[in-house]
């Protein structure tokens, strides 16, 4: 074999190996940074919902109404629900999910937040005090074209 395809082997599997590796790192960081962009997203929608749904009695009615606006902004492929001290939910939507446990709010209860994910949801819980008691508000987000393989990245 001469040199010159040699060095042309050489190269090429130090190219494609080097270009594999950059590859690998840009996926993953995208896809923690789009994980890091959806959990702020479920995290201002769990604030504006303590607002929307707990504030009310206590803020002018033209204040409301702009929060609310901005609430059905945000929430728009999100569920929302508020849990009292006993786990019941009191506002929002009323279906169950497995994925919230009472361990999971005791655990929004005594830390104030918590974030997590599911197979096919990302989670945002936080704890609110409130004049009319103390609240667990929780927001879901289904999660959608987060999902790549890396065999979709590479080719």
């Amino acid at each position: 074999m001469k040199i010159r395809n040699r060095f042309t082997i050489i190269s090429s599997l130090t190219f494609s190996v080097v270009f594999v590796i950059a590859s690998i790192i840009t996926y993953f960081s995208f896809y923690s940074y789009s994980e890091k962009i959806i959990f702020n997203e479920v995290q201002k929608t769990c604030l504006l919902t303590g607002i929307f749904y707990l504030e009310k009695d206590e803020l002018p009615k033209n204040q409301h109404l702009i929060i609310g606006k901005q609430f059905r902004e945000n929430s728009l492929e999100m569920i929302a629900r508020v849990y009292d001290n006993k786990n019941q939910i009191v506002y929002g939507d009323k279906k169950t999910d497995e994925n919230i446990t009472k361990e999971k709010l005791d655990y929004i209860r005594k830390n104030g937040k918590l974030s997590f994910k599911s197979k096919h949801h990302f989670y945002f819980g936080n704890y609110y005090h409130d004049n009319q008691g103390n609240f667990v508000v929780l927001v879901k987000k289904m999660i959608r074209n987060l999902k790549l393989s890396l065999k979709d990245f590479l080719l």
